[in-house]
């Protein structure tokens, strides 16, 4: 009974802090917007407006930001509380392993995302907004949607997201393994991993052939890089052995 009424007592604070983050997010949705529009403000097309269609598209676009921060900024309290309710039950051990793990998780998320926010975003940016043209004859000239903007920038996040989980398993698999069986394994399965590849293009990408091609590529290219990375260290590990 002792655990059912710590279980509650937790997942009362839970939705407590919960429902407070929310509520700071909501009050600061103006900057939170700011934030995302600030890749653009970085390079040689800032944006000067957003135009919307829809009366209720601005909206949803603010219900839908101030819900993405409020489980991004309570998603460490979430793993802190589950873990703190796991402790006593584990060993000293396994204790520091989960430890190091969630550091570095947190470590990798962190660094990852400050790349693409920083670096990643506004190149893409820039280089899809450099296609404007103005002649005489005619101004071909973006005017974008919010709804289009924020999409664009929620998909690369995504996108950017899977391959830094993907990047750090490969690396983990590379720092683990000493036999060939793993490699082979990431070999046999080569086909699932390019279906999950294509099932993610469709799923991250608008219903044409070409960013779907052009997602899987990537993906399939830095697939294609982590299996050779493995089997360049292999090599290594295999070639200058130390005599036992």
């Amino acid at each position: 009974m002792f655990y059912l009424y710590e279980i509650a007592l937790r997942g009362l604070f839970l939705c407590l802090s919960f429902g407070l983050t929310g509520l700071t997010c909501y009050l600061f949705r103006k900057d939170l917007l700011f934030l995302l529009l600030l890749p653009s403000f970085q390079t040689n097309h800032p944006i000067t407006h957003l135009i919307f269609t829809n009366p209720v598209e601005v909206f949803k676009i603010t219900v839908f930001i101030v819900i993405l921060f409020t489980v991004l900024f309570w998603l460490p309290y979430l793993i802190w509380i589950c873990f703190d309710f796991l402790r006593p039950a584990l060993y000293t051990k396994e204790v520091k392993k989960i430890e190091n793990f969630i550091k570095g998780g947190f470590l990798i998320f962190f660094c990852g995302n400050l790349a693409v926010y920083y670096f990643c975003l506004p190149t893409l940016w820039d280089f899809f907004s450099s296609f404007e043209e103005r002649t005489d004859l005619i101004d071909i000239v973006l005017e974008l949607r919010a709804e289009a903007y924020f999409d664009f920038i929620f998909d690369t996040l995504i996108l950017s997201n899977v391959l830094i989980c993907g990047y750090a398993f490969f690396f983990w698999l590379l720092l683990k393994s000493s036999e060939t069986s793993i490699l082979q394994s990431l070999i046999s399965f080569k086909k699932y991993i390019y279906l999950f590849f294509i099932i993610l293009g469709t799923a991250l990408t608008p219903p044409d052939v070409t960013s779907q091609l052009l997602v899987f590529s990537i993906l399939a290219m830095f697939y294609e890089g982590c299996c050779l990375m493995i089997i360049w260290f292999l090599n290594y590990k295999k070639k200058y052995k130390p005599l036992s």
